[in-house]
């Protein structure tokens, strides 16, 4: 073999093909000069111009052209809106609802709008309270939106997200009654009662009329998304395929899967090859074979496999974070866990502490049931209980979308609080698939040599780097040393014996300095070719250097863009390596990042995590199974590339592809929930907190009560503005 084969010298950075999104010419995505997400998708511009126009068309539906998002088979109208708790229904098996059915949503709709209409009607009448007409006009039409709200509440079915019906119903109720028995009795807080009452039940109908369309949007994609896998599968019973409903699959059991089929739960392939769109909303195929997992949804677009299904119903996958209870992301997250206890709980105690408090102040007993009434709605609306819930439903439904998997809603949580992301290299932010592209000799010996003794104690190893000596081995017909007496030193290298009796050492230069080795007559050059990003493993026969392999792997195309992505979020990204420092310095400068471990065994990995974390990160480490599992299992965040639906380990988030970048969508995805979550709650209370603290003071009671109007509307739009604030920027390549 030559000194140095053309043939093999690669770049440290491939060219994969792609074209921009916009002008859609043929664009290299490594080298793009603009990398941006949208709906959590990269999308890759071949200039700035390009980038612009491409916004300007998100922001502006109209001009796109519609996108059927319905799962093959099924109309949208054939969907039912799906609750956390309730079986999953067969979207292709709904029918046409009964005339009763009908009417009593008809007659629902209607009692809302009367609540609505009473509300809107009041607020002219607000400003002529001075006159008896006026205001026995306001109160008549706050009586009638409260019968009509309190019916329209006692015909809803209530779910997990819906507030107790008394809860929501208490406090325009009390103050409608009170400002009656005010007006009645002549009370000289009368007029401030009867526009209290206006804005309690103003505040209680408009935050649900606001919600109800974010909560059909959300129930709609989950309906979808439940429809994409529910579909039946072939399941072999005594070799014999027989067709099974997707509710009677059970783990363990074999299914049998053709092209053009829908896989139903997920599985792992335990014989033959497919082509395979990997999770629903997936627009590439990619190759899928034995030993391989898939998760429900997945579609079968050419050649035939067989699978054991490991998981069914609410454990699969995509299906934890969105439907099953005791994982359900609008449940146990931090957001969901407060705004449950402050909606339900701790109003009550809210309202009958200021209760007290106005009892102690000396308030008259009106103004002071006002005051108890107002404290209870500022946590005791509805759009308090179900505003943040509905966004990490929204997340999760996004992951989803995005083929990422998160194990349950804490893992969802820390993920959005990780503040460094460790890469393992191999495989990752590497393609994992290195070549030779050097080798050289020492003294009397040359390089068929030196390729033959390295090869042959490389021979049983299955680490990347032996796989691809054995590999250019056999394409340049070199005959192998009778190498005998292996000793496989992960992180380090081989030891062995050669046909000559001789010691045989191949490895880095921590092996050499372990068997104490000097490398001296090599050093310059191993430092020449680790400086251009190579791995170099060196031979030593004898105690003696004989020369060297130099192997250069490529960079998987979405490095550099999840880098920057996660910098620009201010997660810190890290490179974790077995390599030298001077090939770990150059991948990290290829890509953007500064902070590096180079020269980490795979055994001590483990360590260097938690040392990483004990200096106060929340660490997310990022590799495969089961190669960087002692690294991901010292992390307080793991996520697997590529084993969304396997049931060998456990991880907390993992991925159904095996494309980097989506790891950086993972954690900014969970980052930004938590946040725009965290954010509505603060939206809805701190008006409503400034009112109230207000209300000893002298305030008018009415003021606290516009207030927590003012807060439950903002809370309720926030999260669109918010969405822009918080959206994730454009990212510049580095040319």
């Amino acid at each position: 073999m030559p000194a140095e084969d053309p043939a093999l010298q690669g770049a440290l950075v491939a060219a994969p093909n792609g074209h921009c999104a916009q002008c859609e010419q043929p664009l290299d995505k490594l080298r793009a000069e603009k990398v941006a997400l949208f709906d959590w998708r990269f999308f890759y511009f071949c200039s700035s111009a390009c980038e612009a126009d491409f916004r300007a068309a998100e922001a502006n539906p109209k001009s796109r052209p519609s996108v059927d998002v319905t799962p093959q088979g099924v109309s949208p109208a054939d969907l039912e809106p799906l609750e956390i708790g309730s079986d999953i229904a067969h979207a292709s098996d709904s029918t046409d609802e009964s005339l009763a059915e009908a009417q009593a949503k008809k007659q629902l709709r209607l009692l809302q709008r009367t609540t609505l209409s009473c509300c809107a009607l009041q607020i002219p009448l607000l400003f002529f309270l001075t006159t008896a007409a006026a205001h026995y006009s306001v109160l008549a039409l706050a009586t009638s939106g409260l019968v009509a709200l309190i019916l329209s509440e006692r015909r809803t079915e209530r779910t997990h997200l819906d507030l107790p019906f008394a809860t929501l119903v208490i406090t325009p109720a009390l103050l409608t009654v009170v400002s009656s028995v005010a007006t009645l009795v002549a009370s000289s807080y009368q007029t401030d009662l009867a526009i209290a009452a206006c804005l309690a039940l103003s505040t209680v109908a408009l935050g649900r009329h606001l919600l109800q369309q974010e909560r059909a949007n959300t129930e709609r994609d989950l309906a979808l998304l439940v429809g994409q896998m529910s579909k039946p599968a072939r399941r072999l019973v005594d070799g014999r395929a027989t067709a099974t409903a997707e509710l009677d699959l059970r783990p363990g059991q074999q299914i049998v899967l053709n092209a053009g089929e829908t896989l139903p739960v997920d599985v792992m392939i335990v014989a033959g090859q497919a082509q395979v769109l990997p999770w629903p909303a997936a627009t590439q195929p990619t190759a899928r074979g034995e030993g391989e997992s898939l998760v429900a949804g997945a579609r079968i677009s050419d050649g035939t496999v067989r699978a054991n299904v490991t998981w069914t119903g609410y454990d699969r996958s995509l299906l934890r974070l969105v439907c099953a209870p005791e994982r359900a992301a609008e449940i146990h997250c931090g957001a969901s866990q407060w705004s449950a206890f402050a909606a339900t709980r701790l109003s009550l105690v809210l309202g009958l502490g200021f209760g007290g408090i106005g009892y102690t102040l000396g308030f008259p007993w009106e103004q002071g049931l006002a005051l108890a009434a107002a404290a209870q709605l500022w946590f005791g609306n509805t759009v308090y209980r179900q505003m943040a819930p509905l966004e990490l439903r929204k997340a999760a439904l996004r992951a989803a979308d995005q083929g990422i998997a998160y194990r349950d809603a804490a893992s969802f949580d820390q993920a959005g609080q990780v503040s460094m992301a460790v890469f393992c290299t191999r495989g990752t932010i590497l393609l994992g698939t290195p070549e030779v592209v050097i080798v050289e000799g020492l003294g009397r010996f040359d390089t068929n040599e030196v390729f033959a003794l390295a090869a042959g104690a490389l021979g049983p190893a299955t680490h990347p780097n032996a796989v691809a000596v054995q590999r250019a081995a056999a394409v340049h017909n070199i005959t192998l040393d009778a190498v005998r007496s292996h000793d496989s030193l992960p992180g380090l290298g081989v030891l062995a014996v050669a046909s000559n009796g001789q010691n045989l050492a191949v490895g880095n230069r921590s092996l050499m300095l372990r068997q104490r080795i000097s490398i001296a007559s090599v050093e310059a050059r191993v430092a020449e070719l680790e400086g251009t990003g190579r791995t170099v493993l060196l031979v030593a026969l004898d105690m003696h250097v004989i020369g060297f392999i130099g192997l250069q792997d490529g960079l998987r195309q979405g490095a550099r863009v999840a880098v920057q992505q996660l910098t620009r979020a201010q997660i810190e990204p890290v490179l974790l390596s077995g390599d030298a420092r001077d090939t770990c310095e150059t991948v990290a400068k290829a890509i953007g990042i500064e902070h590096i471990r180079p020269e980490i065994r795979p055994a001590d990995r483990g360590k260097e995590i938690r040392r990483l974390s004990n200096a106060g990160a929340v660490v997310a480490v990022i590799g495969h199974h089961p190669t960087d599992e002692p690294a991901m299992a010292a992390a307080e965040v793991s996520l697997a590339l590529r084993s969304a639906g396997s049931k060998t380990a456990t991880f907390n988030v993992e991925l159904c592809a095996d494309h980097v970048e989506c790891s950086a969508v993972a954690l900014i995805l969970a980052q930004h929930a938590r946040k725009v979550s965290f954010l509505v709650l603060l939206c809805a209370t701190l008006p409503g907190g400034f009112g109230l603290l207000l209300a000893p003071l002298g305030v008018p009671i009415f003021v606290p009560l516009f207030l927590i109007l003012l807060g439950v509307v903002g809370a309720a739009l926030a999260p669109r503005l918010f969405q822009r604030l918080l959206a994730p920027p454009v990212a510049t390549q580095n040319q």
